[in-house]
């Protein structure tokens, strides 16, 4: 850690203190990374589960947070596409033990 890294005010690691962030910090929502025409399924899967947040990396945000107003739709970065390595889209990103997982979707668009 180049500096102590502290989260609500509790101490998780010390400066020069090598840790997996994940051993110490849970994410509790899936991150559904997708394109704005395959919001459809963005809605089929947060019928089921509310915990999840639609990450935009193609489109127009602006709509969408009108159209959904209930649901947290974020607009992505090719930062985090690459870090998380995401290669295809939609992808859902989440947090499984001590990791990150990626896990791409089967979408079919309907011509």
């Amino acid at each position: 850690m180049p500096e102590d890294l502290i989260i609500d005010g509790k101490v998780i690691a010390k400066k020069g203190q090598v840790i997996n962030v994940l051993d110490k910090v849970k994410l509790t929502t899936k991150y559904l990374f997708l394109k704005d025409y395959q919001m459809p399924l963005f809605e089929k899967l947060v019928s089921k589960n509310r915990n999840i947040a639609a990450v935009i990396i193609q489109g127009d945000l602006l709509p969408l947070n009108e159209k959904y107003p209930n649901h947290r739709i974020y607009m992505g970065s090719r930062q985090l596409i690459d870090k998380f390595g995401i290669t295809g889209v939609p992808s859902m990103v989440y947090q499984e033990g001590t990791s990150i997982v990626v896990e791409e979707i089967p979408y079919v668009t309907k011509h």
